[in-house]
């Protein structure tokens, strides 16, 4: 929050410093000023939960999954919270609320196998130097096509599966490839 001026004469309030000045220019020939602190925030009751909001809603508060929580889609244990939403790890792999996070890593390990679980797309994992190739990749066209509030923070790349990083790659060259 910005630190606001306050006239001792005329209790007029004032953001900026040139709004100060020409205050004092027009209105008094002396600068008495004294700095106010930022004020808190007021309880405010939510019309529609009856809830009473005593937070700041600019911050976005870190939310962790519950023992008891499912995913939004398909009722099974949920893995992860997106987006306020709890889902469970097949969804947030991007395979799908049907598979499960041991039939994904068995996938995964035993990728040469035909009788995986899913068919339909590239098995074979990442390498730790391809991983962080493509976590460079998608942070850099992340910052060529969206600003910078949608930008993904590096720890949370790191953090996803080989094949949610492949899809993001794609979308993020379509975009790129439509922008141009």
């Amino acid at each position: 929050m910005h630190k606001m001026k306050k006239c001792k004469k005329c209790d007029a309030e004032f953001v900026t410093e040139s709004q100060l000045r020409i205050h004092f220019g027009l209105s008094h020939k002396d600068k008495v000023l004294m700095e106010l602190k930022p004020t808190a925030i007021k309880p405010v009751v939510n019309i529609w939960s009856g809830e009473t909001v005593t937070w700041d809603p600019f911050v976005i508060p870190k939310r962790k999954v519950k023992s008891g929580s499912t995913c939004m889609n398909c009722k099974r244990p949920a893995f992860i919270i997106d987006n306020g939403r709890p889902i469970c790890y097949g969804y947030w792999a991007t395979w799908g609320c049907y598979y499960s996070k041991q039939m994904i890593d068995d996938d995964r390990k035993w990728y040469r196998q035909p009788c995986r679980n899913r068919n339909n797309y590239i098995a074979k994992p990442l390498s730790n130097k391809e991983k962080s190739k493509l976590i460079k990749q998608v942070a850099l066209m992340e910052r060529s096509c969206w600003i910078s509030m949608f930008w993904t923070p590096l720890e949370e790349l790191e953090k996803w599966h080989d094949d949610k990083l492949r899809i993001e790659y794609r979308m993020l060259e379509r975009v790129e490839s439509s922008q141009c």
